[in-house]
């Protein structure tokens, strides 16, 4: 359904904001501020732009193992520091104020890249992880505020099992100032130099780099909505052809069909 267009300004405790001019009076640079994320087909210790249908702004994560993801969280937290968590909220996250994983799913890195490949696991909310808790067992958990008002059972508050998070984490965005210092020397920006210079936009890779004239387009294999087969090398033989990939998440593509 469309909403319409977005407002150009609104009213926050009676005073009027852009969307710029509330950011300003926040005091935050963002730069001083990191997206860690936990996938295998990208090399660790590098950044890449998760692949996520729901992710508008297309800024890269660093790549570390869910271990270490887990161990930053934990660390963080302990020192004082809230988290921003990005992730799915469907499968086990309940309405009631609970998310926790059945007793025989051991979450590890191959599950978690199996379940994001196959769309069990989707980028689908954010909330803020701002402590730590157990229950009568010893199990641990995550408080996470939701930005669903005070639903739920506690008025707002999810317990998300330590076990959930890791599994179904697809980002955390947190101050540099609370990594250890290797991670927070590997993901710094040198002096001068801002976040966009350091991090750009594949868009720009894609348009100089991978896209030349000559250069023989990919193949693949799809089915159509009846149902048939399609392989593109075989259909587009001795054609031309103006191939538009789009999605309703796409920035460009919104542009190009805005209704």
């Amino acid at each position: 359904k469309y909403l319409g267009r977005r407002p150009e300004s609104f009213v926050y405790e009676g005073k009027t904001f852009t969307p710029k001019s509330f950011a300003e009076t926040l005091g935050l640079n963002l730069d001083d501020y990191v997206s860690l994320t936990s996938f295998t087909p990208h090399p660790f210790n590098k950044w890449f732009v998760i692949e996520a249908p729901y992710k508008w702004r297309l800024k890269p994560s660093y790549n570390i193992p869910v271990e270490q993801l887990m161990e930053v969280l934990d660390k963080a937290l302990d020192a004082g520091y809230t988290v921003a968590w990005g992730g799915d909220v469907s499968g086990n996250f309940t309405r009631t104020g609970l998310a926790m994983l059945p007793d025989s799913i051991v979450p590890t890195q191959q599950m978690r890249q199996e379940q994001w490949d196959d769309w069990r696991m989707t980028y689908d909310h954010v909330m803020v992880i701002y402590g730590k808790a157990t229950d009568e067992q010893g199990k641990p958990y995550y408080l996470v505020k939701n930005s669903w008002g005070k639903s739920g059972q506690y008025k707002g508050v999810w317990y998300m099992s330590r076990d959930y998070i890791m599994l179904n984490t697809t980002y955390l965005f947190l101050n540099r100032d609370a990594l250890p210092e290797a991670l927070r020397k590997a993901t710094s920006l040198p002096t001068g130099t801002t976040a966009a210079e350091t991090q750009p936009d594949l868009d720009d890779k894609y348009a100089t780099e991978l896209i030349k004239a000559g250069t023989a387009a990919p193949d693949f294999k799809m089915k159509t909505p009846d149902g048939k087969g399609f392989q593109f090398s075989k259909w587009a033989k001795g054609k031309t052809v103006v191939l538009d990939f789009w999605a309703s998440w796409c920035p460009d593509c919104r542009k190009e069909a805005p209704e």
